[in-house]
């Protein structure tokens, strides 16, 4: 679940652009705080059919694997690091996304070369951060391996686009 909305009575409630949500509260107190949470949708599974060499006789086992688009944009972005040419600006739609995984940092490092413009979708807006050249990107990433667009944009400042 994430959170969608909080509300806080007589409190004034404010969500920041990086994420997080501040409460002032009047003088006396008396706030009551809500939240909302929305459920966030897993990508879905498929079933596919591998043949099993260790079975006996024409057997097939049934595993089941993990049909992941955040896995096929973070391959994309890897390859359009890989194959920019030196010096280049390189333009990435984060789509629907809101992070790089390690092994596209990684591939990133390799290329302190390159600038890196990563526009994303933030609360209904559109938005843009640079990641400067030569930057030693990896030391962006969380305990978990990922680079939020979001910590980028605190990081390296964001600018909305128009929509």
């Amino acid at each position: 679940y994430e959170l969608e909305s909080i509300s806080g009575g007589k409190a004034q409630v404010l969500q920041r652009p990086d994420g997080t949500w501040s409460v002032i509260v009047p003088r006396g107190g008396g706030v009551n705080l809500s939240a909302v949470l929305k459920r966030i949708i897993k990508e879905e599974m498929k079933n596919s059919a591998v043949s099993n060499p260790g079975a006996s006789g024409s057997e097939e086992q049934t595993t089941v694997q993990k049909s992941s688009g955040y896995a096929e944009f973070q391959k994309a972005v890897r390859s359009q690091i890989k194959n920019a040419a030196p010096g280049a600006v390189v333009e990435i739609d984060g789509k629907n996304w809101m992070s790089f995984d390690r092994s596209t940092m990684e591939e990133l490092s390799k290329r302190n070369d390159l600038t890196v413009v990563v526009r994303f979708r933030y609360l209904g807006k559109r938005w843009r951060v640079v990641v400067p050249a030569g930057y030693a990107v990896q030391t962006l990433l969380n305990q978990e391996g990922y680079t939020g667009f979001l910590y980028l944009s605190a990081v390296f400042g964001a600018v909305p686009e128009e929509a």
